[in-house]
Parts: structure tokens; sequence; C-alpha cells
């Protein structure tokens, strides 16, 4: 069996279906991966205004319609995040969806500064820090 896939059974997650698309998508032209690009983004944004109240309302404020995005530019139009700014609306950053999303996890950051921060990831971030040999 393949490491990928095992690795997919015994965490449920879709590790193998990433590395898939990375084989993919790494050889993409320029205007291939700006399409890629802008899809994915498409769907955060709208993910993001359906579901997590802080950017709902950020959107309806500003006039930002997330079915509009023709750039990454698009991302401008959104204030930075600061640590300060999601800890004042910690509550406004949960998705509403959460209990549909599989492996969050509550941690904190910055504890060692005095300057902590929840936060929440998903089973897919964790994913990043992975490296196989193949």
């Amino acid at each position: 069996m393949d490491y990928l896939k095992l690795t997919d059974l015994l965490t449920g997650k879709n590790i193998s279906g990433y590395y898939r698309e990375y084989c993919n998508t790494q050889w993409y032209s320029k205007e291939q991966m700006i399409d890629y690009q802008l899809r994915k983004l498409r769907s955060l944004i709208s993910h993001c205004f359906v579901n997590v109240p802080y950017y709902t309302r950020i959107m309806n404020e500003g006039g930002i319609n997330p079915n509009a995005v023709k750039s990454l530019d698009y991302l401008k139009q959104f204030p930075v995040l600061t640590k300060e700014l999601i800890k004042k609306h910690y509550v406004d950053f949960i998705p509403l969806n959460e209990q549909r999303l599989r492996g969050i996890r509550s941690s904190q950051t910055g504890g060692t500064t005095g300057n902590i921060l929840n936060k929440r990831n998903d089973a897919y971030e964790s994913i990043k820090g992975l490296s196989y040999a193949r």
C-alpha cells in the first residue's frame, strides 16, 4: 500500500490528494497558476463571507462583493489582521460551520512573550509541516 494512502487512513487526512494536487500544479504555466490561485481565493472568500461573522461584517460594511474577485489584488480591500484585532473580535472569527469542519483544534501562541493569542487550526494545517520521502 502507498505510504501516503496509509497515512490518510491512519490520520483521516487527505495527504495523498494534496500530494497529487501539488504534482499537477507545480508544472502550471503562469496563467494557469494565476487562474488556480483565483479559484482558491474565490472559494476562501465565499466561505468566509458565509461562515465567519467577522468577515461577513467587514465585507458588508466595506461594500466588498465576494463574487467580484477578478485578481489577487482583491485582498487589498481587507484590513490587515493584528493580534489585538483578533483578540478583540475573537468570537466573530469562529466559523458558524465549525461543527461540520473536521479536525479543528484550539491552541495558543505567543505565551513566551506574555501576549497570548488563542487560535484554531484545522487538521490540514498540520500537514504543511510534514515531509515525505518518496
